[in-house]
């Protein structure tokens, strides 16, 4: 993600009246609209009636954002008229300008938490199933007289954010307003009897537009469970000259996750920071390259309904206390083999394992894998719409041998072993829209890929950096193909803690709880380790008082400065993502200690398994990849912003990594490197 400069981005907050122009210019375009509509009715020129209403109901949900601007005080300059503006927009759709700024603050301020009042009911656990989904179908079809009523509810339900008894009153005399006008226009409308005006004119196009809000509100959040803006916000960047038409339009808010960082900024100078919604970590999303795509992505979740963070932990909390009810009565699972065969013969059975497939292990782990399982299908779904277009769009067929594909277990280390083929597909499709052919995917330990590639027996090898050192210690003909990286192509980890803290350095973190959070590479779990041996632990609850894994980098860190953990060991990536996203609390921890350099991931083959022509063509085409809009979500899915070939310092990086990471030699380093669920089963 590429730092903003502090100054620019003050001086890009300056409203401009440029946006007044643009909304003037709508609306000249939506009064000559109005004007051939009238005229096409009263002509009985059905058919240009119909093309004028989709055109003005466009029109109209653009006068919707330009309302929304109004409330950020970014559609003029001069307040006064900003609030006019406002008001006039709203007084057509049935909204008061000082109750949509006042719901729409906790918007942004409580972002997908059950204190969202314009995200409501999805937001709230507690509502059944049925609730939110009749909510939905009603705010889709009926999206002109839902949304006003949401916000209504806003603001006379028991403890309204709406507190201000001077804003209060405000709102209610624009209420009051707008009923007075409307109720002159339906007068006006019964007097000169001229209902089927106001019914083609006015209301289908504006029922239209109200559905379009309300579809797009749903493309931007619905299904959302992250805790941060990204993760809980969908964008979509689509460079085609109609997608940014389409964009500037609607105000550029498809760069939803832009504005949702910088809810002041004026919608002309969200595309300027297009590279802040770059994912720093899962379960960020990139952006899309069409709303078509996004759309797509959103809709499996309107058959259950829900937006924000707290509905990961209300989901496991449920399962336990299902399980535990269930324990309670007696249910035992006994081992099936023709039961556990049957399921895996299918999709669906693979997606939900029987529980005899899981002998030895609680129920509980059982329902957890069946989540984790569905979670990977959504993120392999993705791929698959997203790679066939990448395919067709840059190479033509060839009958190509298939490519056998082998990659470590330990990239996949904090997920059950059964989803590590599934977790692998991304780059089994990335491989056929750059190479062409078909792969075979597998996954392998680190030591017996390294064995399996120089014996010939797989074709390509995906390693950790550190891993492929190893590997290629003991086999010499192990030669690398390209890197993978995310954003810098060295990796190293950080200890922080709190700039409080009188911690020097790792041995000072005795006794203390330390965050290791989750989706990072191998190279902080083992820099953890090497310092940990260097106090002499053995063993890490000796050392520490306690180690928890958090859901992302960004979590671990607002957790390190909120004094729930008193360390943490990131990714320097991360840290510097930290660092931009929220400089005040960055400026809360220190650096207390920064890893050695470690090699990025690596592709690597067997001397003499390629020609030189063709070791140049995978290169070639591989390293493409991250230039292609579509291939490009390919790689978010396994957290990568590029491909390249080997950099001229990677021999030197290897060298000065054995030194201090030498290979293991004993069970328990290669328990350490291994998947913690691969190396359960292999206790077993």
């Amino acid at each position: 993600m590429a730092h903003v400069d502090k100054e620019h981005l003050v001086e890009m907050h300056e409203p401009r009246w440029s946006s007044v122009f643009i909304w003037l210019g709508f609306t000249s375009i939506f009064f000559l609209c109005q004007g051939l509509l009238f005229w096409s009715i009263a002509a009985g020129v059905w058919w240009f009636s119909l093309l004028l209403v989709l055109v003005l109901a466009h029109l109209m949900h653009g006068h919707l954002i330009a309302f929304h601007e109004a409330a950020h005080g970014s559609l003029c300059p001069n307040p006064r008229l900003n609030d006019a503006l406002g008001m006039f927009i709203g007084m057509f759709s049935f909204m008061s300008l000082s109750l949509y700024r006042a719901a729409h603050h906790s918007h942004h301020s409580y972002l997908g938490t059950e204190r969202d009042a314009e995200l409501w009911p999805f937001v709230v656990p507690d509502k059944p199933r049925w609730f939110r989904c009749l909510a939905a179908v009603s705010e889709l079809i009926l999206g002109l007289v839902y949304t006003p009523l949401l916000f209504l509810r806003a603001l006379i339900r028991p403890g309204s954010v709406i507190r201000n008894r001077n804003r209060r009153r405000r709102i209610w005399m624009e209420i009051g307003f707008i009923a007075f006008v409307w109720l002159v226009v339906l007068l006006v409308v019964a007097f000169t009897n001229a209902w089927n005006y106001l019914l083609v004119m006015y209301l289908i196009p504006a029922s239209l537009a109200g559905c379009m809000q309300s579809l797009r509100k749903y493309i931007e959040h619905m299904g959302m469970t992250g805790s941060t803006v990204l993760s809980s916000t969908r964008s979509i960047v689509d460079p085609g000259l109609l997608g940014r038409l389409l964009a500037f339009t609607l105000f550029h808010e498809p760069f939803h996750g832009v504005h949702h960082k910088y809810a002041r900024l004026p919608h002309a100078a969200l595309p300027e920071f297009t590279d802040d919604l770059e994912p720093a970590s899962p379960p960020e999303r990139a952006p899309f390259l069409t709303y078509r795509q996004a759309m797509l992505d959103m809709l499996p979740s309107l058959l259950d309904p829900k937006v924000g963070s707290q509905w990961l932990q209300t989901d496991e909390g449920k399962m336990r206390r299902e399980v535990s009810r269930m324990e309670d009565g007696g249910l035992r699972i006994e081992e099936d083999k023709s039961a556990d065969a049957h399921s895996r013969s299918s999709i669906l059975g693979f997606f939900i394992p029987h529980p005899s497939s899981l002998p030895r292990r609680r129920l509980m782990d059982f329902k957890l894998e069946v989540c984790h399982r569905f979670k990977a299908l959504i993120a392999l779904g993705f791929g698959l719409v997203s790679v066939p277009f990448a395919a067709a769009a840059d190479f033509e067929p060839a009958n190509r041998p298939t490519t056998r594909i082998a990659i470590v277990k330990t990239l996949f280390r904090e997920f059950p072993e059964p989803l590590m083929l599934v977790l692998m597909e991304p780059f089994g499709l990335l491989w056929k829209a750059q190479i062409g052919g078909h792969s075979e995917l597998t996954a392998m330990d680190p030591g017996d890929l390294g064995e399996m590639l120089a014996d010939g027996k797989v074709d390509i090898g995906v390693f950790h950096g550190i891993e492929f050192a190893w590997a290629q210690q003991e086999h010499r003909e192990l030669r690398p193909l390209f890197i993978a990286y995310n954003k810098q192509p060295h990796l190293r980890a950080c200890l922080v803690v709190r700039a409080d803290d009188k911690a020097s350095a790792f041995v000072d973190l005795k006794g203390k709880s330390l965050a290791l959070p989750q989706g990072q590479r191998i190279h902080c779990q083992l820099f953890m380790e090497r310092e940990r041996r260097k106090s002499g632990q053995q063993r890490p609850e000796e050392f520490f008082s306690q180690v928890v894994k958090p859901p992302n980098i960004e979590v671990a860190l607002d957790r390190l400065v909120d004094g729930v953990y008193q360390a943490a060991i990131v990714d320097a990536v991360g840290l510097d993502s930290y660092e931009h996203r929220k400089p005040t609390r960055f400026g809360q921890i220190k650096i207390v200690q920064k890893s050695e350099i470690f090699p990025a991931s690596v592709v690597a083959y067997r001397a003499g398994t390629f020609d030189t022509a063709t070791v140049d063509l995978l290169k070639q085409r591989m390293s493409a990849a991250a230039k292609n809009r579509l291939t490009q979500q390919l790689l978010t899915l396994w957290k990568l912003t590029a491909i390249e070939p080997v950099p001229l310092d990677f021999d030197e990086t290897i060298v000065n990594i054995l030194k201090h990471y030498p290979p293991p030699v004993n069970q328990r380093d290669l328990q350490i490197r291994a998947s913690s669920v691969s190396t359960a089963k292999r206790n077993q």
